[in-house]
């Protein structure tokens, strides 16, 4: 129906997922098409597997910083203030709303189970974060704390901590500002497991490429045993 008569397909395959078929035919040229080119396909079929999940791989990662810039640019904060004993003095609404607790249950409330950066720089309780932060108060201080809510979920919230003095220039209060992360680390997570992914593609590609050059190389070689026989049959009658 398409007017040839010789036809090859190859699939492309990834790590045992089917990507699609590579189709040639001789419809223009009407040459005969051999194992060598059915070889050569294979070759070029492997590289087209990795070249497209390489493809696909980056689109992702693009997709998912877009997604950390969105998440970043529309995200609503907590606003908390606290005294030098480690005690809530203010409270927003969303912070309300993100932690799970009243207004009346988080005032007067122990902070440190909130605002404690994860990682251990907050020596251990709150006074002794605060305190170290007093020592050089022009020193941004930035966190990660791993909070559990009322509910029992458990969210990441990066928090920015600004010391606040009266005027006399003796500490008042600490002002936190804190900004839900989940998202971000999981899609942190995502992103680095798509780098790993397209790490292991180039790889692959890279082999692919090798392949197709001995596959070449071969063909360069094999390239006279196959047209003498071609010759021969040259000399042969039709019905031999």
């Amino acid at each position: 129906q398409i007017g040839t008569q010789s036809l090859i397909c190859v699939p492309i395959i990834y790590e045992k997922e089917s990507l699609g078929v590579l189709v040639v035919d001789n419809s223009q040229s009407n040459r005969l098409l051999r194992q060598s080119d059915m070889d050569l396909l294979i070759g070029v079929a492997s590289q087209l597997a990795t070249s497209i999940v390489n493809a696909l791989s980056f689109e992702r990662i693009q997709e998912s910083e877009q997604k950390y810039r969105e998440l970043v640019e529309t995200a609503n904060s907590a606003i908390l203030r606290v005294n030098g004993e480690g005690r809530i003095t203010y409270v927003n609404d969303f912070a309300q709303r993100l932690l799970g607790y009243g207004e009346s249950e988080l005032l007067g409330a122990e902070a440190g189970r909130f605002i404690l950066p994860a990682d251990g720089s907050g020596a251990g309780s709150l006074p002794e974060f605060i305190s170290s932060m007093n020592r050089d108060p022009l020193r941004p201080v930035v966190g990660e704390s791993e909070t559990e809510l009322r509910s029992g979920k458990t969210v990441w919230i990066a928090w920015a901590y600004r010391p606040i003095y009266d005027e006399r220039g003796l500490f008042q209060e600490m002002l936190c500002i804190g900004n839900d992360i989940t998202e971000l680390k999981h899609a942190e997570q995502a992103r680095k497991e798509l780098q790993l992914q397209l790490q292991r593609a180039q790889k692959m590609e890279a082999i692919g490429t090798l392949a197709g050059g001995v596959a070449h190389d071969l063909n360069n070689i094999l390239s006279g045993i196959v047209s003498y026989p071609e010759l021969l049959l040259l000399d042969i009658a039709e019905d031999s």
